[in-house]
């Protein structure tokens, strides 16, 4: 996925979850929206400085699979990758709430893991990291690819990782895409939902909870390695 096609994902998911809150957690609009943007489109930023692409650790950031792993391996990776991020997020979050106060927090602690968490989200529903298949109402994930030299040339019927990335951020308002929107959204609102609970325990049975909602609807696999 292209930066204008993250920004424009994420700024749109978090549009529609502001619209949804509660009059007194409004307040998260502007304390998390440009900062999570600037995160969501910064993961690519940081990987290419510290070359984080060509490393077999860094796919995960982008949910695709390195050399020399299986699929499955590449998913469930990319998928812990996201859990830790929005975990983090909601962790962060509740530390807030606890305070009862915006002042002298920094929101960075919140939306840079929830950043790094659209990112990879966002490129799971892109045709050059990943193909899903539309069965039912799901797009489930049947594919992760790898990120090396054939999946960045074009050759017979594929047209190269960087024409795929710059297709779907064109079209980011197709269904594919808008499902991409729709699953930010909804990991904005666990993170939000687990970080009301008061109780540790009952933070992460929320939490553990949700997101095994959240898997079965927006990464839902049937991979074959």
């Amino acid at each position: 996925m292209k930066l204008f096609g993250h920004e424009a994902m994420s700024r749109e998911a978090l549009a529609q979850f502001v619209k949804g809150l509660p009059p007194n957690l409004k307040f998260l609009g502007p304390l998390l929206t440009e900062h999570t943007v600037h995160h969501a489109l910064n993961r690519d930023v940081l990987d290419v400085i510290t070359a984080g692409h060509g490393r077999s650790g860094g796919q995960k950031h982008h949910f695709m699979r390195a050399g020399g792993q299986t699929e499955r391996q590449a998913y469930e990776l990319g998928k812990r990758w996201i859990a830790h991020n929005g975990k983090e997020a909601a962790i962060s979050l509740r530390k807030l709430l606890k305070l009862g106060s915006t002042r002298n927090f920094n929101q960075n602690f919140i939306a840079g893991p929830l950043g790094y968490a659209f990112h990879a989200l966002q490129d799971s529903y892109a045709p050059a990291h990943v193909t899903r298949m539309k069965r039912g109402m799901d797009f489930v994930i049947t594919h992760v690819h790898v990120y090396d030299e054939k999946n960045k040339t074009a050759h017979d019927s594929w047209p190269g990782h960087d024409a795929l990335d710059q297709k779907a951020s064109v079209n980011w308002q197709n269904p594919l895409g808008q499902e991409a929107v729709a699953a930010c959204r909804e990991l904005t609102k666990i993170m939000v939902v687990s970080a009301l609970e008061k109780a540790d325990a009952g933070f992460e049975q929320r939490w553990a909870s949700l997101w095994r909602t959240f898997v079965s609807i927006f990464l839902c696999e049937q991979l074959s390695v």
